[in-house]
């Protein structure tokens, strides 16, 4: 009789066991990034432990690497005090009317174009780009050169600064957007802005 019982708990056990690492299975199946698969072209690049940016899924390291191979752009971790300071177009420190209007509300800056709303505009950016916890991200074009695309993306607030490299330590601002997650891991892996695929 214990003979048995022993037998049927231990069966019970197996079970169980069994359909929780099903379950497990199916939760990370479908943590896939779509971002990932997008670039890579299908499903099955390999999970790897090291991780360049800290919001990526673990499989990102591995498609860089398939887009080098592949000399298609992907993404690069710049130095952390390179292009952090914020020009506009022609060299000037100050936006144009336009750039302000369509980037302002990406800020929370929900004004008409002022001195005073273009100060909180200017103090903005600078805050963004000047925060450690802002990561600057570049793209490595197919020659091997760093592309003109500068990102700087701040995983805590989604905001992402686009900046145009002009020459060696001088950027143009480009625009401002809020990324969402597939966004953010597509400009992990490829470096390039992910307002170009919208």
């Amino acid at each position: 009789m214990k003979h048995n019982l022993k037998f049927a708990w231990a069966t019970v056990f197996i079970t169980l066991l069994g359909v929780g690492c099903k379950k497990e299975s199916g939760v990370l199946l479908k943590q896939k990034s779509t971002a990932t698969n997008l670039i890579n072209g299908n499903t099955g690049s390999q999970p790897k432990s090291t991780k360049s940016f800290s919001w990526e899924p673990p499989e990102a390291e591995g498609v860089r690497q398939s887009l080098k191979e592949r000399k298609q752009p992907y993404a690069v971790l710049l130095p952390g005090s390179a292009y952090r300071e914020l020009g506009f177009k022609n060299g000037s420190k100050r936006p144009t009317g336009q750039t302000f209007y369509i980037n302002a509300k990406n800020l929370g800056i929900n004004e008409d174009w002022t001195s005073k709303a273009e100060a909180k505009f200017i103090n903005a950016l600078e805050k963004h780009m000047q925060n450690p916890a802002s990561i600057l991200i570049g793209c490595m074009d197919a020659k091997r050169k760093h592309s003109h695309m500068v990102n700087i993306y701040n995983p805590n607030t989604k905001l992402n600064v686009e900046l145009n490299k002009i020459t060696s330590g001088r950027t143009e601002f480009h625009k401002v957007t809020k990324l969402n997650p597939n966004q953010a891991n597509e400009l992990a892996i490829s470096g390039r802005w992910p307002s170009i695929s919208q």
